[in-house]
């Protein structure tokens, strides 16, 4: 897990795999991104980019394989890619675009709660604030 010099990596991906029914989306993918370097993933259309990625933010569990975050298991820590990483989806639309529900619900998943979680607590938030009644506003207005 550790780097050049003993320094722990940003991350280490170990045989990685995720399945969609039939479609494999990542199949035994392993690589090591160093701190502090620079990352990127090239690919066509479909070839599993972004079920990496959401894979390496916790958005999504691997059937298979590992994900450590500088030296801790991603997987055994919910919540911890969002403490350690920032992640912005290519097909979310920006937060000024978003319902004002939308974009706490979308903060909750991003720190890790369920899709049902983030709902059910992003309701209960907007209403302990007061602000259920703008829960339908765009966030930009």
């Amino acid at each position: 897990m550790a780097g050049a010099g003993g320094q722990v990596n940003a991350y280490v991906v170990d045989r990685l795999t995720r399945r969609y029914g039939d479609l494999v989306a990542t199949d035994d993918v392993s690589l090591t991104v160093a701190r502090g370097e620079i990352f990127g993933l090239l690919g066509p259309n479909g070839a599993g980019k972004s079920t990496l990625v959401r894979q390496l933010v916790g958005l999504l569990r691997p059937h298979e394989g590992t994900v450590s975050v500088f030296g801790r298991d991603l997987a055994a820590e919910r919540g911890l890619a969002a403490r350690a990483t920032a992640y912005l989806a290519q097909e979310e639309p920006a937060l000024d675009d978003m319902s004002v529900a939308m974009a706490v619900q979308l903060t909750g998943r991003l720190r890790g709660a369920s899709k049902q979680r983030a709902r059910s607590d992003g309701g209960l938030l907007l209403e302990e604030l007061g602000l259920s009644a703008l829960a339908a506003r765009v966030v930009g207005k």
